[in-house]
């Protein structure tokens, strides 16, 4: 028997599993049979640990502890330490009679932060099956698992992917992921209660027994923002601001450039933005202000000024921040964050070249000035272009940051929303780590999808960015990422040809709604008015994502697939007869029945269904 892995790009699949346990969840299969839960006396000696010899370099171990189980009592650990090469470490049982069975599942309540968790199953043919699993970060004790067969990746026996006979072992596998430094390479994974299932229908009850602890409770509104470079761009109109409300959107994000404000030294005038502050508060909406650029009063660059030159002097910098200091004493009583520059990890933005030292001087400074005026408003620092992890550490390695309130990422991809979480996730434990702090949330500063991605001004582009629009707030939401803000309200430009111009989602001059502004407001329609509960939803298969809101005024779900090639059949249970279902524009679906359960076929190119009960 080989037992191997296979390098290459993660694949971030939320988790795997079919038919919960009874009494967990509402899928069709029957109780869980516990085939491990680590309490008799020779558990350690059924499991044997690899340190993937193949790919020389890892250590780790495994071992069965006392008082970490999910009841207190004994768990499997299997400790990782990549910090010396490697790829894989895992932990497998054989069993001495194939068992019968659809599924495995188990329990973990640990995870390493942007490693790769994977399971593997071998059927009594020896042919071995692997997927990957991303575990969810809310609660403890989270379930995992696979459906015999249903796998990414297969080796031995026939090699065929057919699944043959019983179940002959079981293997738990770490792998190296987003390798960066020590934050990742060394860890321990605690898993437990491995248990078989039987029963192959997905049937999710997504309002109900399968909904999970609440993720947050609020407006949704109040965590979604929108690009808008009025003022700074282009005129200021009220529309903009409209359209933005309507799409559920509670604030919006616009620069405030200290070149604008600070004229004469010392004296500064926010009259040119103050009319879209008070608009946005009308609206119940806020701002989020970029404080940018370099100021021709505190200039050292070479001539003509250029407002992208990175703050290097100690004059500027304390300017700056006296700068910040009146931003703050100013909107002091309005809905407004302050975010230090844009993006000063890359050259586009802070010129000559990039700094981490010099910007996080400049942040430093800014975050105490801030917060010295005795001013309570939110202090945004990182803003980086994609998930630099190099700088962000450099950055929030100074103790005045300890003070921040926010770090912001911009995850910009081509690739699905689905796959930013590993580089996330790990941007979380450097920020944790660098500031002693638990509660200094990373956000989603800026993000979105330009058609020219996907070919141009097509019909088929721009429903492909209406696609991810939508799944990159539903998925962002699902994670738990405390703001999220879309790019852009409204295209640049007029060339179709162009990235820079095709971010919106309504057009340049006519201010027509693309197919991507009618997806999220869709969303936002159909959301329960007001406060919710959000939650998300243990959809029981590796490629469905689920999130349900719920409040008084009513009840919603949102179910959606990452799986591009057949799509997912989902079942309903009978309770749901009465409800409705609607595709991502809003449109209402009628959807077939089978004995009595609610049949939904979700598809990758369809985006989410949405369900209200």
């Amino acid at each position: 028997m080989t037992w191997k892995t296979s390098l290459g790009l993660f694949s971030l699949l939320l988790f795997v599993g079919f038919a919960c346990p009874q009494g967990e969840g509402s899928g069709s299969g029957s109780a869980g049979k516990i085939i491990e839960d680590f309490e008799s006396a020779n558990a350690a000696a059924n499991w044997t640990f690899s340190n993937g010899p193949e790919f020389p370099g890892a250590k780790g171990s495994f071992r069965v502890s006392s008082g970490v189980g999910r009841k207190g009592s004994n768990a499997g650990v299997l400790a990782f330490d990549f910090s010396g090469g490697g790829a894989y470490v895992e932990a497998y049982r054989i069993f001495d009679t194939a068992l019968t069975c659809d599924g495995v599942f188990f329990r973990f309540s640990s995870y390493p932060p942007g490693s790769t968790l994977r399971i593997r199953l071998i059927d009594s043919a020896q042919q071995t099956f692997q997927t990957s699993l991303q575990p969810r970060n809310e609660g403890s004790w989270i379930l995992l698992g696979t459906l015999c067969g249903d796998a990414e990746e297969h080796w031995g026996g026939a090699d065929d992917g057919v699944w043959r006979g019983g179940l002959s072992g079981v293997g738990i596998v770490v792998s190296r992921g987003v390798d960066f430094k020590n934050y990742t390479n060394k860890g321990d994974f605690t898993f437990d209660e491995i248990m078989t299932v039987s029963g192959r229908d997905l049937v999710i009850d997504p309002i109900g027994a399968d909904r999970l602890p609440p993720i947050f409770k609020g407006e949704v509104r109040s965590r979604l923002g929108v690009n808008n470079n009025a003022v700074t761009h282009f005129a200021f109109d009220a529309k903009h601001l409209d359209l933005a409300a309507a799409a559920g959107f509670g604030f919006i994000r616009a620069g405030l450039p200290w070149d604008w404000v600070e004229k004469k030294r010392g004296v500064y005038d926010f009259s040119a933005f103050d009319p879209e502050v008070a608009a946005l508060a009308a609206r119940r909406m806020g701002v989020l202000f970029i404080l940018g650029n370099n100021n021709p009063l505190y200039y050292d660059g070479p001539k003509p000024y250029d407002w992208l030159w990175g703050i290097r002097t100690a004059e500027a910098r304390a300017a700056f921040a006296k700068f910040a200091a009146a931003a703050a004493r100013h909107y002091r009583n309005r809905d407004v964050l302050l975010e230090v520059w844009n993006e000063p990890n890359i050259v586009n933005f802070w010129r000559p070249a990039p700094s981490p030292t010099q910007y996080g001087l400049l942040a430093a400074a800014v975050v105490s000035a801030v917060k010295d005026t005795g001013s309570k408003l939110p202090v945004v620092v990182g803003s980086t272009s994609g998930v630099d992890l190099d700088f962000i550490e450099d950055v929030m390695g100074r103790s005045s940051l300890k003070k921040a309130d926010l770090v912001s990422i911009h995850p910009y991809r081509a690739t699905n929303p689905e796959t930013f979480w590993p580089e996330a996730s790990v941007a979380a434990e450097v920020v944790r780590r660098k500031s002693g702090r638990d509660d200094l949330p990373v956000v989603n500063g800026e993000w979105g999808y330009s058609t020219v991605y996907f070919g141009g001004g097509t019909q088929a582009a721009l429903k492909k960015q209406a696609l991810y629009a939508v799944r990159t707030i539903l998925f962002s939401l699902l994670r738990g990422v405390e703001r999220i803000v879309w790019y852009n309200l409204k295209n640049d430009g007029d060339d179709p040809k162009e990235t820079e111009h095709n971010f919106g989602l309504v057009e340049n001059k006519t201010l027509k709604p693309k197919p991507a502004y009618d997806a999220l407001k869709a969303f936002r329609d159909l959301l329960p008015a007001g406060e919710v509960n959000m939650s998300g939803v243990e959809t029981h298969v590796r490629d469905v994502f689920g999130l349900a809101f719920t409040s008084s005024k009513g009840r919603m779900a949102a179910l959606w697939t990452v799986n591009a090639a057949a799509g997912r059949k989902v079942l309903l249970p009978e309770s749901y007869a009465g409800a409705k279902c609607y595709d991502m524009y809003g449109k209402l679906l009628k959807p077939a029945t089978e004995g009595g359960r609610v049949v939904l076929r979700l598809r990758e190119s369809g985006g989410p269904v949405y369900i209200k009960k």
